[in-house]
């Protein structure tokens, strides 16, 4: 899978959940030593399973999709319309699910439409795998449709995971250049 991607990947191990919330957390064996850094996606050959929240040097804590604490800024592949994926609290023994609020009410939305991520908001990679829907219902307002998301990853099932590192370093250097330029008082175009 790590070959395959068409980014770059650092592999790692799950070696802890937390087990107050279950569905919420868990911890990896690789930190800040391995390049790993806050708000960073987490995914498997299956799909994007959270991002990465508490760092250390040698372990780093994911909050997973079904967090509700998560969102994640996602649009239907089959229309492109937007929307934002929602961790849902499950009841003890129920499926793991996520809701995709803020859907233009007009969008025809279908059972099994795949959802991926949007690219906006900075943390999520462009094009990453989250769900499918399951169940659509327009709002109680009346203002937009959401749709109940059955993740794509297996959130119970997770051994090995990997950190996405976005490619990004032309731009940074260039925020760099021109910073230093901007302190020299050199004006940059």
């Amino acid at each position: 899978f790590q070959q395959r991607a068409d980014r770059h990947l650092i592999p790692c191990q799950v070696i802890g959940r937390d087990a107050t919330g279950w569905w919420q957390t868990l911890r990896l064996g690789k930190g800040s030593m391995d390049g790993i850094t806050v708000d960073m996606a987490v995914v498997t050959p299956d799909g994007l399973i959270g991002r990465t929240a508490n760092v250390s040097l040698h372990t780093v804590d994911v909050l997973l999709i079904s967090d509700p604490n998560c969102k994640v800024s996602a649009k239907l592949s089959r229309t492109g319309s937007f929307g934002v994926v929602t961790g849902v609290a499950p009841l003890p023994g129920a499926r793991i699910t996520c809701s995709m609020d803020f859907i233009n009410k007009n969008v025809p939305v279908k059972a099994g439409d795949e959802i991926v991520t949007s690219g906006l908001g900075g943390i999520f990679p462009k094009g990453l795998l989250i769900g499918y829907v399951d169940q659509v219902e327009v709002d109680r307002s009346g203002l937009y449709q959401r749709a109940d998301i059955i993740p794509s990853a297996d959130l119970g099932a997770l051994e090995y995971v990997f950190v996405v590192v976005e490619q990004a370093e032309p731009f940074n250097a260039f925020l760099r250049g021109r910073t230093a330029a901007e302190e020299e008082g050199d004006p940059q175009p």
